[in-house]
């Protein structure tokens, strides 16, 4: 035993603890917070199994929470040393007195889980990142930012200074496939070809966090290569103020097929009238999405293309991470970076 558990126990959440936490996070958090107020969106959160998908930090002597951690498992059944997993909220109460409780907080998750893979999106830069490159010795970095115009559109969202439209480089027409369920889905794509993908997401994890979601609509995509689909786009449409956009938000199998894809959002973009298409990442080859027709918002660093809707907010927003593993693919749906906001009971 270190300070630490003499002062604290460490434990995986149970079922019974949820109104405790929604508790925790109203108070320590935001009182307005969706996870603190909409008990069936937690649940749909962290509910798994006979246990919540939070990691408790609490007081030895009088049992109160003093942090706590959200988490996905990425696939169903969790295997030690198998499994790979994302990071969702994680908050120390404001009056601890206890140094560095998130850090060891996240340390103990690690000892208890002992995950494959763990990406954590969303990290603040200056608070958090420091910590978790020195402490944790984990992989830190900022998800890239690309998108495309639509070029007839009228930018409402997007606040356009610098309008460059690429050409389509990539001069093979991939089309990309609707699936209505994770059945139609996973009768065309092959999800064992990819078990050593970091991360890897099994077929219980992408119905429950694609098709079966209570409040956002996803589009679910194969990208079909004459009649082959070995990777897969979800994505879904965001409105504001009358316009709406187009947002890429995760990519299953092997991503090199994105590069195939540029006329079939040309198309979606006239179809739907979009304002752009835009796609965070971490992993994939520039090249790849550049034969797409997309750019590299660094590329244009006058033009404003937005990250949050709710509230809606025009600003460039960057989004951080921290990792074990450097050989990731982390996209923005990654933890908990395309979670609503609204949406309360």
């Amino acid at each position: 035993m270190n300070r630490f558990d003499e002062l604290c126990i460490f434990r995986v959440a149970e079922l019974s603890d949820t109104d405790r936490i929604m508790s925790f996070i109203k108070k320590y958090w935001k009182d307005t917070h969706i996870l603190a107020n909409n008990r069936p969106f937690f649940l749909y959160e962290f509910a798994h199994k006979d246990h919540l998908n939070v990691f408790l930090t609490e007081d030895r002597k009088t049992g109160e929470i003093q942090a706590m951690m959200g988490f996905f498992s990425y696939s169903f059944d969790e295997k030690s040393e198998q499994t790979d997993y994302s990071g969702s909220i994680l908050k120390v109460r404001d009056d601890c007195s206890i140094p560095l409780l998130g850090i060891e907080t996240i340390k103990r998750f690690f000892e208890n889980k002992r995950p494959r893979q763990y990406i954590g999106n969303g990290s603040n830069p200056i608070t958090a990142l420091p910590w978790q490159k020195r402490a944790l010795r984990h992989y830190t970095g900022k998800l890239k930012h690309y998108y495309r115009l639509n070029e007839n559109a009228e930018y409402q969202i997007a606040q356009i200074s610098e309008k460059r439209i690429l050409r389509i480089e990539f001069q093979q027409e991939y089309y990309l496939q609707h699936y209505k369920d994770a059945e139609e889905l996973y009768a065309v794509f092959d999800e064992s070809a990819f078990k050593n993908r970091l991360p890897y997401k099994d077929k219980w994890y992408i119905k429950k966090r694609y098709f079966d979601h209570p409040i956002y609509r996803y589009f679910v995509c194969g990208i079909n290569d004459g009649g082959k689909v070995d990777a897969v786009l979800i994505g879904r449409e965001v409105s504001h103020n009358g316009s709406k956009i187009f947002r890429i938000v995760d990519l299953l199998g092997d991503c090199s097929k994105f590069r195939g894809t540029g006329k079939a959002w040309e198309q979606l973009m006239q179809q739907e009238g979009y304002e752009y298409v835009d796609i965070y990442q971490y992993g994939m080859d520039a090249e790849v999405l550049r034969q797409a027709g997309f750019i590299d918002k660094e590329e244009t660093l006058n033009n404003i293309v937005p990250n949050y809707f709710e509230p809606f907010v025009q600003e460039n927003i960057d989004i951080y991470f921290h990792t074990p593993c450097s050989n990731s693919y982390i996209f923005k749906a990654d933890g908990d970076q395309d979670r609503p906001n609204f949406g309360n009971v």
